[in-house]
């Protein structure tokens, strides 16, 4: 922990309602966090978050939005850095899981899907000694490992999975459909349907075959090019940022004005600071592959109305570029859930009978939203199956 941080935290007034509780979306005792790192407890922060990716979400949520927005000293004009606060912790003292009681002893619980969502769930069943199985065809939080180093060390993925494979929590590296989450649910105390919208979105335009996703630009990028991210997200930011990082020329397209682009305003700021050039109002309607290899594609120009409606309009714009990156947003794979829409869940994330859902899957984009849809299902299900 830096001396600046140290006496960032220093500033915090322990407020007896905290504003910053009140604004996390997991309801943490963010004064005690804040105590707890700034007095070197590290571990005892850690088991207050009680969750493997407190660090994650140091790094990666919008604190201006949520606990930092809480913060009384942010009206006057420098909220505590909270985030800090939790990344610190979990940066010195990486989360164990590890058996804390039987209340589930006995309880078979299978778990679709190794991300933020189904390793918290599956965390904390096991702590309370259910026996789990996870089902995941990809590595563990593969889509975690695709934001760069740069905005989420991985170090803290590296903790969390070790920690995961050194307990008796199985994972078995296979791809599940729909027909299988039935056998699941007769096999089974409980299962948690915890499957990320990994399919890309079609642009549904000609040559669309020569580009490029973002979850393989991201994990396979090695090389500065010259490139084009379409989409206006985080993960688009993601690409975009990592390209430059990494010396090539990089643009953003999107088709709305910059001011309605989804990703946080301080991603779009870092993005700029990279030398990132973006434009905007441009909707991509062909992509060409040239004679030397490189890509032209053709925009045309849109009229929007704030995150409304869009219309196309006739003028067109062409640009050139090794590599066209599509970041326009993720669909559920429709092998796993039937439809492209979110799976309808109760307030426990229970979908029918012992089916329950969270994350990606359930409309929570985030992976603080993605915790709290597990931590909510743990609590449904310890209620309706732990032992007295």
């Amino acid at each position: 922990m830096t001396e600046q941080t140290q006496a960032q935290l220093m500033r915090c007034l322990q407020c007896k309602n905290p504003g910053c509780s009140a604004a996390c979306p997991l309801g943490n005792d963010i004064p005690t966090i804040v105590r707890l790192v700034r007095e070197g407890k590290f571990a005892m922060a850690v088991q207050v978050v009680g969750h493997p990716f407190g660090g994650v979400c140091g790094y990666v949520c919008p604190h201006e939005n949520q606990c930092q927005g809480g913060c009384v000293l942010a009206k006057r004009g420098q909220a505590v850095p909270t985030g800090e606060a939790e990344a610190t912790a979990f940066t010195n003292s990486p989360y164990v899981v590890a058996r804390r009681d039987d209340k589930l002893a006995g309880r078979r619980v299978a778990v679709v899907g190794g991300g933020v969502s189904g390793i918290t769930f599956a965390v904390k069943c096991y702590e309370s000694g259910a026996d789990v199985t996870v089902y995941e065809s990809n590595m563990l939080l593969s889509t975690l490992y695709g934001i760069p180093e740069f905005r989420l060390p991985h170090r803290l993925l590296d903790d969390i999975v070790r920690s995961v494979e050194q307990s008796d929590i199985r994972v078995e590296h296979k791809y599940v459909c729909q027909a299988d989450i039935a056998a699941m649910q007769n096999d089974n105390d409980i299962v948690y349907l915890a499957v990320g919208r990994t399919v890309c979105r079609a642009l549904g335009v000609t040559g669309e075959e020569y580009a490029t996703t973002a979850d393989k630009f991201l994990h396979e990028a090695m090389l500065p090019r010259d490139v084009i991210v379409v989409g206006g997200g985080n993960t688009a930011m993601d690409c975009a940022r990592l390209n430059a990082r990494l010396g090539g020329k990089t643009i953003i397209a999107y088709r709305r004005a910059m001011a309605d682009m989804p990703c946080y305003a301080k991603e779009v700021q870092a993005a700029a600071d990279d030398g990132v050039m973006f434009e905007t109002n441009l909707a991509p309607v062909m992509v060409d592959k040239q004679a030397d290899g490189r890509l032209s594609v053709t925009f045309a120009r849109t009229n929007s109305e704030g995150r409304g409606r869009l219309s196309v309009t006739d003028e067109l714009h062409t640009f050139s570029c090794d590599c066209l990156v599509v970041a326009a947003g993720n669909m559920l794979d429709g092998k796993v859930y039937a439809q492209d829409k979110t799976v309808p869940v109760d307030n426990c994330g229970n979908v029918d009978g012992n089916l329950y859902a969270g994350g990606d899957c359930a409309g929570g984009s985030l992976v603080v939203e993605a915790v709290k849809a597990a931590i909510c299902a743990y609590n449904g299900v310890f209620e309706r199956y732990a032992t007295k």
